[in-house]
């Protein structure tokens, strides 16, 4: 018998060992690849291996700043020597997991211990960001941790009706709480948790931050008990230190980085923005102290020169140091008195006028008197208070009253201010004793410690030269500094100074012509004329057009009010929404014009005592609705105007010169944003709430009143007697260097733009 080949039958060998090498291989490279790209960018609900030592964890010390807001809840004591933040997910498994293990980390340490508790709902957990929402509404009832519990429970279950459903087993105000489920303020709380987060470049969850040590996943109770044990060991080092209990976790968060990775810029702060330039804490500034109110003794040996704002907290801490340090030396020091009111604190422009009447009228006494029932009664700053505490003073109260409503002593206060600002002054309290700036602790102890040293310098010096303690001041300021000194540079260069902003002239009157072609309200001839620029799709216009029309309202005969358009070009339905206004115009005269503006202004949501301007805007529905040629034609069949002639006038721009006709009013006469307000020529930047606009109007018919009386002008012409010397062009305060404002535009990545204000000139 013949032998045969008796091969196997199906696919050769080599080709077999050849297809597994090539599996093997395109493994590995699709393999390598999903590692190196696969997971770019994406946050991961994880549970964190055991016994890694995650970033900033035990051992690393790495501290990354990260601080609790006022809407997240908290257990434990909020002077706690360690403070957990926990950065978690409602959907998330092994969050679920580590809120068991806080749990058993507040049983372990209940008086050292706090955890504040933030939301970072991943994009991968479709109902997770609504369970934060409703867990912010559980919170606004007080029962955010019952809540918690029970979303964790439930991880499974968290559609809207079933949230709904755990708010009435916990015993919630269920409709209060079916309607926060859609509040935009708590819906804003949760983006502002993810957006800390995200900064900070924690991507998942759970995260923890003890005292800002980042811990990364959930790890067993024996990890967090390791790092608490440092950390209180940190702590009490602090404490023992002098550091304040209340003030441990901010003294902690000081030296915090506030990124993670990655090594800082030169030159650029932790943010990775450009460092500011330091200020050489050794400068003397020239500070004058002649005709201001003063305490002590009038020829001192040290001058604390203070500027102050009477509505501030931290300014009213400072008196009883100041007092302490008066009393201990009665004879070598002097404390002036100069006014900062920030603008913030809408009580305390008010405030520093009476006091200034006070000072003006009965000297130095009488201001230390007013000064200290202001300061006393801080939180209840009214005019009719102001006016009984000027009379205890023994002023004038009417007086007082009228140089509150008049602003009379607006200039001087605003000079005390620039004086500040020209030395580097930019909050309240700032002390400048003998010409230096105090940069120390602010408590009698510390205070009383640094005038001890400053006394036994003049003492040094006083006897020598001809100088003696009532020229000792003017001996400091000889050769003292007018304006800010910076250290030098790493080149040895002293920083650029950036050029200051001059300031626009509060009290000028600038010429601002009428035609009689725009839209108005009220009498055509008036004691005041009220000329506003505007953008319908300004925010910030909404809420003024509320006020314009509780002007009106309040001024029926007194009150002219003229409407000029002002679309700005970022806003890209203000121009067409400005046309279709003006098209009304065209139609219908001011009638036309006012109804199609109280259509495209919500002025249907305005109320009689208006709220905070955020506030209202907040209230208002979202998203607003969209202006364009649908909307306008529905308006204009809605107020009987003839909604294809507007259509027509739209499209064919036929009032556009005119509107742009007023933006190149508005740019010559300085005001280029919105809204903007000229009160018989008197320029108001934004808007002020109706009480504010109110003292203005009044003091302006009292102005008016007056002028028609000494110079015998009729109304008919009042206007323009008043504005015929006008500016033409912004009248700045001062004539120092600087120039006007002028906007550059810096390209960004793709189409973002960024714009900053800075001076022209050298």
């Amino acid at each position: 018998m013949a032998h045969s080949n008796n091969k196997p039958e199906g696919v050769p060998v080599p080709t077999v060992v050849i297809s597994v090498i090539a599996v093997f291989v395109a493994g590995l490279l699709i393999g390598g690849f999903a590692l190196r790209f696969g997971s770019k960018g994406k946050q991961e609900c994880e549970p964190g291996a055991a016994g890694a030592v995650g970033e900033g964890a035990a051992g690393a010390g790495t501290r990354y700043r990260i601080y609790p807001r006022p809407h997240n809840a908290s257990m434990g004591p909020k002077t706690a020597k360690v403070t957990i933040v926990e950065v978690s997910d409602f959907q998330c498994p092994y969050c679920k997991r580590a809120a068991g293990t806080i749990k058993q980390v507040l049983r372990a340490f209940p008086r050292d211990v706090r955890v504040v508790f933030l939301h970072n709902p991943l994009p991968m957990h479709k109902d997770a960001r609504l369970a934060a929402v409703a867990a912010q509404a559980a919170h606004k009832q007080g029962k955010f941790w019952q809540y918690h519990d029970i979303l964790f429970k439930n991880q499974r279950k968290l559609k809207k009706p079933q949230l709904i459903a755990y708010a009435r087993q916990i015993g919630l105000d269920v409709a209060k709480f079916t309607k926060d489920l859609d509040n935009r303020r708590l819906q804003i709380q949760v983006t502002q948790d993810m957006q800390q987060i995200r900064r900070l470049g924690a991507r998942g969850t759970p995260a923890f931050f003890i005292n800002g040590r980042y811990v990364r996943g959930a790890k067993p109770l024996a990890y967090f008990k390791k790092i608490i044990q440092e950390e209180i060991q940190h702590a009490n080092k602090l404490l023992k230190s002098g550091v304040a209990r209340a003030k441990l976790y901010r003294e902690i968060m000081k030296t915090a980085s506030f990124k993670m990775g990655g090594a800082n810029n030169k030159g650029k702060d932790a943010r990775g923005r450009r460092r500011p330039p330091r200020e050489d804490p050794n400068a003397v500034y020239k500070v004058s102290i002649d005709k201001r109110p003063y305490r002590g003794a009038k020829d001192a040996k040290v001058t604390i020169v203070m500027w102050s704002d009477f509505q501030c907290p931290w300014c009213k801490r400072a008196e009883p140091t100041l007092a302490a340090v008066l009393k201990k030396f009665p004879k070598d020091v002097k404390v002036v008195w100069y006014d900062f009111p920030l603008r913030f604190h809408k009580h305390a422009m008010p405030a520093a006028a009476a006091c200034h009447e006070v000072f003006l009228q009965k000297g130095n006494a009488a201001f230390w008197k007013c000064h200290d029932s202001v300061f006393a009664n801080n939180k209840n700053i009214t005019n009719e208070n102001l006016a009984k505490w000027a009379k205890e003073a023994g002023a004038d109260p009417k007086k007082v009253l009228d140089a509150i409503k008049t602003n009379k002593h607006q200039a001087a206060i605003r000079a005390s201010m620039r004086a500040g600002q020209t030395i580097g002054v930019r909050g309240t309290p700032t002390m400048v004793i003998n010409g230096k700036k105090y940069r120390g602790r602010r408590d009698p102890a510390s205070m009383i410690k640094y005038v001890e040293a400053e006394i036994k310098k003049a003492n040094s010096i006083i006897g020598k030269g001809g100088v003696t303690v009532a020229t000792y001041y003017a001996h400091i300021q000889k050769n003292a500094l007018t304006r800010v000194k910076y250290l030098p540079g790493q080149d040895g260069k002293a920083r650029r100074q950036r050029p200051r902003r001059r300031q626009l002239d509060p009290n000028a009157i600038y010429k601002v012509t009428l035609d009689g072609k725009s839209p108005s309200k009220g009498p055509k001839h008036a004691l005041v004329t009220i000329v506003e620029w505007s953008d319908f799709q300004c925010p910030y216009c909404k809420w003024a057009a509320c006020v314009v029309k509780q002007i009106t309202k309040a001024y029926p005969t007194e009150v002219r009010f003229v409407f000029k358009n002002n679309p700005l070009g970022f806003h890209r339905q203000a121009m067409p929404a400005a046309e279709a206004a003006m098209a009304a115009f065209a139609q219908k005269g001011n009638a036309g014009f006012w109804a199609m503006h109280d259509k495209l202004f919500p002025t249907d949501k305005c109320k009689p005592n208006m709220p905070n301007i955020r506030e209202w805007l907040r209230a208002l529905p979202r998203p607003a609705p969209k202006m364009d040629m649908a909307l306008f034609q529905k308006i204009a069949t809605s107020i009987g105007l003839n909604a294809a002639r507007l259509k027509s006038d739209i499209e064919k721009h036929v009032n556009q010169a005119r509107i742009k006709a007023d933006q190149a009013q508005a740019i010559k006469l300085g005001a280029r944003g919105t809204p903007a307000f000229f009160i018989n020529g008197k320029y108001i930047r934004g808007v002020r709430p109706f009480p504010r606009m109110k003292q203005i109007i009044d003091a302006e018919i009292a102005k008016a009143k007056k002028l028609m009386a000494e110079k015998k002008i009729p109304l008919a012409k009042l206007y323009d007697a008043i504005i015929a010397k006008g500016a033409t062009a912004p009248v700045y305060l001062d004539s120092g260097k600087g120039g006007r404002p002028n906007i550059r535009v810096r390209p960004g990545k793709g189409a973002a733009r960024r714009i900053r204000l800075r001076p022209t000139g050298k």
